[in-house]
């Protein structure tokens, strides 16, 4: 069965697996980056690069302006992000 989440490349129980992995960890950041990277399909250049400043609460999107293409687009945030960091 594949999740119903933004990111349909991931099986239920990959993912899964992945989040229950994460939410163990020590550091409390590994869980909601994970959860975005999943999520959205960001690169890990475009988490690195990501600031607070590129985040609309209200819209519940992140302004990527400088990605691996040289282009800046928008990215939704999807209610599993946003219950991770109450954005």
């Amino acid at each position: 069965q594949l999740c119903t989440s933004s990111t349909e490349n991931y099986r239920w129980g990959d993912y899964t697996l992945t989040v229950d992995a994460c939410a163990g960890a020590r550091n409390p950041f590994l869980l909601p980056t994970v959860i975005l990277a999943m999520e959205t399909a960001m690169r890990r250049g475009e988490l690195i690069r990501l600031n607070w400043k590129h985040i609309n609460r209200k819209k519940r999107t992140v302004f990527l302006p400088d990605t691996n293409n040289g282009a800046s687009h928008g990215v939704p945030l999807y209610p599993t992000i946003v219950d991770q960091r109450e954005v």
